[in-house]
This record gives structure tokens, C-alpha cells and sequence, in this order.
């Protein structure tokens, strides 16, 4: 048993022996470990400080315990994490995650955690400043207000509720994600009221779903959308509006404006309604249908 026990500016490393995979060095550590005795319960102050500008602190604090003999995993837990300007490259090199690969910015917030009884629990709120995805930059910071919880033995997630705010833009997601096998395995309703297009435009074209990103795209959008299937390759059922549309950029010689168009996306097709295109004076009028969009030849 440990009353106290205190490391500051520690450094962990860490082999995978079952992937094999290449030492793993984590650095910066300052833990305060309080209570410690088998089979009971213990605090813990946990923080670790990146390199980088700014204060790039990841801070988790709580009472966890006792240990189960199944993992830290199947250890209950209740505490907080928080996030102080803390960069998505750093970020990107301690959890060594692909999925962060390419993109940074500047991530701070709060979110509360609770483990217990084969459910993992969290809500909060993060906000992302300067994002750059996939190389492009936004231009508008991404704020998230969520609320989840995880099924350890099913690994499904129930995302009770999540609203995204990419600039002024407010979009709101819920549903489930089947986290195994991978690629995940969503089911989700996504819906926005009718607000700007420019930053879900801008976000579409960064995550490569749409648009070039030299584009600028002014206007509405209204979308009520079911999203299903596997993360990278999904299938849409649902309607999006868009209204008062103009189109920029550096392939364009002039503006192209669009008074309004409507998509229907079902999971075999999406298909436009009649709409005219209006550019130097001169107007096409055009309609369109893009069949197994989430098939390898669409």
C-alpha cells in the first residue's frame, strides 16, 4: 500500500510485444498516485506536457479502483480529463494514431469520464482552434458538445447527442457506432437547419467528400440525413436543400450562381433536382444522378 506516491517530469516507455511493434517512449509525466492499497479504492492526478507552443497539458483527475483483475480497462473510474492548447501533431505521436495523421490544430476543453459496471460514460466539451485537415486549412475554428457511452463487451458506442459547430455552422449528430470490426460501422442521424454552406463546404472539401478545396462556396443548407455502413464507405438516406449558391475560385473565370437545388440520397443513389447554373451571362440548366456511390466504381 502507498499513502502517496509522487513522480514529477517522469518518462514511461513501453514495448508491444504482442504486435511487435516499436518502443514507445512517453514523456514529461508528473502523477500523484494517493490511497493505494489492493482492493480498494485510490486517487490519481495524471498529467503530461507535450512539446510544442503553449501550455500542451493533458491532465486526467479522479478516483478509480479497485484494480480488476481484468485490466485497467475493467477498472472503475470517475474523473475528469482536460485539454490545455494541446496540438493534434503532438497528440498524433503519443496515442500514435492514424486517424490524426495529416491534420493539427490547437485542442483544449473538458470531459467528464466515469467506467463502471462494463460501460464507459463521458461528456463534454472540446473546441479545436486553427484546424488543418488532410493538409487544408478551415479557416473557421470546430467546436463539439457531446454526450456518449461505450459497451465493453459489444465496443458499440451510443452517441446520445453531439453538436458540432464548424464556425457558426451548428450541426447535430446521434446514433450508434460499432467501433469492431474495423472500419467502423456507423448509424447516424446528422441534420443541420438552414444556415451558411461555407464552412460544411469547406470541412467537405479538407475531409476530400467534396468540393476542390481552392473553391470557395457562398450560400444556404438545410440537411436531414440517415447516415449507415462502413466510416469509409457509408450510404445516405435523407434530403439536403441548398439555396442562393455562388461559386468561386481559381478554375473559374467568372462566379457560378445557383438560385437553389435539392439532393434525395437514398444508399443506391443520390439524384438532384432540376436546377440552372447561371455564369457571365449565361445559364445551363442541368439535373443529375450518381448510382453505388459507396461501391468501388460509382
Amino acid at each position: 500500500s502507498l499513502s502517496e506516491l509522487k513522480i514529477t517530469d517522469g518518462q514511461v516507455a513501453m514495448t508491444d510485444l504482442e504486435k511487435g511493434s516499436a518502443r514507445t517512449v512517453y514523456d514529461h509525466i508528473d502523477l500523484t498516485l494517493g490511497d493505494y492499497a489492493p482492493g480498494k479504492a485510490f486517487s490519481i492526478i495524471a498529467a503530461t506536457h507535450l512539446a510544442g507552443t503553449g501550455a500542451q497539458t493533458i491532465k486526467l483527475e479522479g478516483r478509480g479502483g479497485p484494480v480488476a483483475d481484468e485490466g485497467m480497462l475493467a477498472t472503475p473510474f470517475d474523473g475528469t480529463l482536460e485539454l490545455e492548447e494541446v496540438s493534434l501533431a503532438g497528440l498524433q505521436q503519443l496515442l500514435h494514431s492514424q486517424a490524426l495523421a495529416g491534420s493539427d490544430g490547437v485542442l483544449s476543453g473538458k470531459a467528464a469520464i466515469q467506467n463502471g459496471g462494463g460501460k464507459l460514460m463521458s461528456k463534454g466539451e472540446l473546441k479545436l482552434e486553427q484546424p488543418r485537415i488532410r493538409g487544408v486549412e478551415t479557416g473557421f475554428p470546430i467546436a463539439i458538445d457531446y454526450d456518449f457511452n461505450q459497451d465493453a463487451a459489444t465496443q458499440v458506442i451510443q452517441l446520445e447527442h453531439a453538436k458540432l459547430t464548424l464556425g457558426q455552422t451548428p450541426v447535430t449528430v446521434k446514433g450508434t457506432i460499432q467501433v469492431q470490426p474495423t472500419p467502423a460501422q456507423l448509424d447516424l442521424t446528422v441534420s443541420t437547419p438552414r444556415v451558411s454552406i461555407e464552412e460544411a463546404a469547406r470541412l467537405a472539401a479538407a475531409l476530400g467528400v467534396a468540393f476542390n478545396p481552392s473553391a470557395k462556396i457562398a450560400g444556404n443548407l438545410q440537411a436531414q440525413l440517415n447516415v449507415r455502413g462502413a466510416a469509409s464507405r457509408p450510404t445516405y438516406d435523407g434530403t439536403i436543400a441548398a439555396d442562393s449558391l455562388v461559386i468561386t475560385g481559381k478554375d473559374l473565370p467568372r462566379p457560378v450562381e445557383i438560385k437553389a437545388v435539392n439532393l434525395a440520397l437514398t444508399p443506391a443513389a443520390i439524384r438532384s433536382s432540376e436546377f440552372s447554373a447561371t455564369t457571365a451571362g449565361t445559364t445551363v440548366t442541368a439535373q443529375f444522378a450518381l448510382a453505388d456511390y459507396a461501391g468501388p466504381a460509382p
